[in-house]
Parts: structure tokens; C-alpha cells; sequence
């Protein structure tokens, strides 16, 4: 309320013994008067004369009611940012960094900067931090197909946008019409490790070219060439889901790994931290059984998570890291794939007895087989043993594989 604008005396002089501050377009309009004696405004945003800011309370009545000179329309042609305001703002249009500011579902995913949506204290906490990166994945690549079974404890994938909970952070991913996938972070390091779940780095045009007339994958590689396998943040990660995966149903074995996560790691907003050595080690295997899993697979979880350095892994070649987990008890060729195409990122090594596999073989051959005629299907396939097996499935549920007429009767 400026002073001015008080009618009556005794009321003004109530008013103005007090601070005020007026809020208007995030503007702070200060005026402390105790004894009557003229003290100046503080104005933020306003090009204010410092002689026009205050007047004696008894000279108001020299003035016709109506708006200060101070505050008109002309005013606020020149107002400019705060100091501690423009350097932030103008590195973030630099940089291309945008805020947090729009929903998809329940979550919060990026979109371009709509900094009048938030307060500015906010705004200049997302602008510091978050760094975003446009990357270009070696050879063909989708992340529609690649993150499109991603929901675990751990991240999500909505309207095209994957979220994940990585070392603390939450970090997005999301591809652009060019083809290049963007991915926000507050790291360097979370965006390599995305960098490397997303398996962007991983060409395998070699894998499409060769096999692009194969009689059972042809038509699949025709339909889903941007097809990866999407990795899991850790070794100890893709431990956990293989075992939990030699259940029969795998929608079972989904929610076992589920529950089994949220148990054991922290929480980061409404997801859970990825599962560790450390923090699947320190568990026993009744507490696991009591989880679900059954007690020798929790033994065997439990033994290399604290006999192994699981993480290390990822740099061994990937036959000797198969030979010797194929001498653990409770790990068999199964297993070691999916640890391989998940936790270590390789190709080569096979699904060989997978359930679906399984079935794709009683369909050409019109009997049951057992798991060894799964590993002769996938040999022609050489060193992509693994991501053929990803596209095996993938069409033999699409009904992209040609079966022979008996099997189709």
C-alpha cells in the first residue's frame, strides 16, 4: 500500500507503522516507518528516481489519488534480471538445459525451458545442475523397441521417455525424430552408465546385414532393425534376474525380482536404487525365502555376491567369465546368457534352454525337444548368438517365423 493512498490520517499512520510488502509480479515493495521520519523503499525491478521513492507523510495530500509516477506503465519497459538471476539464465539458453516442468503420467520429464511456469529460487537449482546430451547411437537403433519392457523397481518407460534411477539420481532418456537420443543427468557419470545401458555403442549393423536373408530371422531383422537388448544398471542386477527368471512363469519372476529389490535397496522418489553386491549381500538366504526366492537360489545370490567382484566383470572376455560361472551350483547356459546380454553387454553368448526357444523348436520340429536342440538352433548364428536369440523370440511372438504346415495345422 503506498502512502498516498491512505484517506484518513489516523488510519495511514497505523498502516504505514509496520512493514509492507506488497507482491506484484514477484516485485518487493519494503517500508519500515517507526518514528515518522522518511526513510527510502527498497524497489527491486523498478527504475525508481531515489528522490521520488518517499515522501513525507504529510505532504500526500499534494498529490491527486491515483497511481504513483514511480509504478506506471512506462516504468517497466526497463526492467532487467537480478544479478544472481541473468548469468544462470543465459548459460541455460547456452547450453540447451531445461527444466523439469512438464508431466507425462505421474512423472516429471524434461521438456524445453518454461521458466515462468516455475519460482525462480527453483529454477536456478534445476539450471546448476542438470546436463543434457544429444547422442548419436552407432548403427540402426530405436529406443521405442529397445526400452519397451523396461518396468522393473528400478525405471520406466512412458509416452517415450525412460527414467531410470542411477547413483543416487534420477536421469531421462528420450529419442528425437533425427534419431538421436537425448539424455538428461545431473553426471558425467550417469550419463556413460546410461550411455551404456541404452547399449548405444554397440553396433550390430554386421548382425542385420548378414543375417538379413536367414529363413527364420530375415523378417524379423525387416521389422524391428532397431532392436537391443536393454541392460540392467548392475552385474549383481542381472545375477538377481536370472535366477529369479528360471521360474516357468516369467511374469512371476518379474514381480520376485521386484519385490526382492525394493526390499534390499534404498528408495529414490517412487523408484528403488539399483541392486548391488553389497546390498544383496548382506542379506541371508531366509531372508530372501521369506521374499520368495527359493532358498538355493538365494544361496547361490548370496555366495557370489560376497565371494565375487561381480562389477569387475564387465571387463573380462566373455568365455571366461561364462566358464566360471557355469561352475557355480544353481547356474546353467540360461543364466549365464542373460547375465551376459544384460549385465555384461555381450552378444555372443546364447538363451540357450529358454522357455520360448524351447517352444519356437517343438513348433519346427513338431515334438518336444530339450535345451541342446536350442543350442543347435542358435550355433548358425555364431558370435550373435545372444541378440539372435532376442530376435528368435521377438518373432516367433509376432508370428514372423515360417513354421512348417504341420506345425501350423
Amino acid at each position: 500500500m503506498l502512502q498516498h493512498e491512505v484517506a484518513d490520517e489516523d488510519v495511514g499512520d497505523r498502516v504505514v507503522d509496520a512493514v509492507e510488502a506488497i507482491t506484484g509480479d514477484d516485485a518487493e515493495l519494503h517500508a519500515l516507518v517507526r518514528d515518522r521520519c522518511t526513510r527510502a523503499f527498497e524497489h527491486r525491478r523498478r527504475d525508481v528516481e531515489p528522490q521520488n521513492v518517499v515522501e513525507p507523510l504529510r505532504e500526500r495530500r499534494r498529490h491527486p489519488p491515483g497511481a504513483a509516477s514511480d509504478l506506471d506503465a512506462r516504468a517497466a519497459s526497463g526492467i532487467g534480471a537480478e544479478p544472481l538471476e541473468e548469468p544462470l539464465e543465459l548459460h541455460a539458453a547456452a547450453l540447451g538445459i531445461a527444466d523439469v516442468g512438464v508431466r507425462v503420467g505421474r512423472e516429471r520429464v524434461p521438456r524445453r525451458p518454461h521458466l515462468h511456469s516455475l519460482s525462480v529460487s527453483v529454477s536456478r537449482v534445476i539450471i546448476a545442475c542438470v546436463r543434457e546430451v544429444e547422442l548419436r547411437p552407432r548403427g540402426p537403433y530405436s529406443l521405442a523397441l529397445t526400452a519397451r519392457l523396461a518396468y522393473d523397481a528400478t525405471r520406466s518407460f512412458l509416452d517415450g521417455v525412460l527414467t531410470c534411477a542411477l547413483e543416487g539420481e534420477i536421469v531421462h532418456a528420450w529419442q528425437l525424430p533425427s534419431g538421436a537420443i537425448v539424455i538428461r543427468a545431473e553426471s558425467d557419470t550417469a550419463i556413460d552408465h546410461l550411455r551404456f545401458i541404452l547399449a548405444l555403442d554397440n553396433d550390430h549393423s554386421e548382425f542385420l546385414r548378414r543375417y538379413a536373408n536367414d529363413a527364420q530371422l530375415g523378417e524379423t531383422i525387416r521389422q524391428f532393425r532397431g532392436l537391443r537388448p536393454l541392460r540392467v544398471p548392475t552385474v549383481a542386477g542381472a545375477l538377481l534376474r536370472a535366477l529369479c527368471g528360471q521360474l516357468i512363469q516369467s511374469s512371476h519372476s518379474r514381480e520376485l525380482e521386484r519385490a526382492i529389490v525394493r526390499a534390499t535397496s534404498e528408495r529414490n522418489g517412487r523408484f528403488a536404487t539399483p541392486p548391488t553386491s553389497s546390498t544383496l549381500g548382506t542379506r541371508s538366504p531366509a531372508d530372501l525365502r521369506r521374499l520368495g526366492l527359493h532358498a538355493r537360489r538365494g544361496a547361490t545370490l548370496i555366495r557370489l555376491c560376497r565371494s565375487l567382484d561381480l562389477e569387475r566383470l564387465r571387463g573380462r572376455p566373455i568365455g571366461a567369465v561364462a566358464t566360471r560361472l557355469l561352475r557355480e551350483r544353481g547356474l546353467g547356459p540360461w543364466s549365464v546368457g542373460v547375465i551376459g546380454l544384460e549385465g555384461l553387454g555381450s552378444y555372443e553368448r546364447g538363451l540357450i534352454g529358454d522357455l520360448g526357444l524351447l517352444k519356437l523348436c517343438k513348433a519346427l520340429h513338431g515334438r518336444w525337444v530339450d535345451a541342446d536342440e536350442t543350442a543347435a538352433l542358435l550355433e548358425p548364428y555364431e558370435e550373435w548368438q545372444g541378440l539372435a536369440s532376442v530376435y528368435l523370440l521377438r518373432g516367433f511372438a509376432r508370428g514372423l517365423i515360417p513354421l512348417p504346415e504341420r506345425a501350423a495345422a
